[in-house]
């Protein structure tokens, strides 16, 4: 789908990130996609995975935003299974 995304300009994707797996190449892999278009945003997960928002972990992931002026979503309300980390 990135790929698609660099010809086909009118789809725009929001990139996905794992807390559990976030890690220095993850950042740089985001930072090009941000750089090229390729992105517009990012999506993290705090209802599937064992963080909050405010986490120090992420502040590379809100530098990214900030530098590149793209916003932050969150994924949160319902899940789809009761083994879900909403509080």
């Amino acid at each position: 789908m990135v790929e698609a995304a660099k010809y086909l300009r009118h789809i725009r994707i929001v990139a996905g990130l794992s807390y559990t797996g976030l890690s220095d190449e993850v950042i740089e892999e985001t930072r090009t996609f941000l750089q090229e278009g390729t992105i517009c945003g990012i999506k993290l997960y705090p209802g599937y995975e064992p963080f909050y928002p405010s986490d120090p972990k992420l502040e590379p992931v809100y530098a990214l935003a900030r530098t590149h002026g793209v916003p932050i979503m969150f994924h949160s309300g319902d899940t789809f299974t009761p083994k879900g980390k909403l509080k």
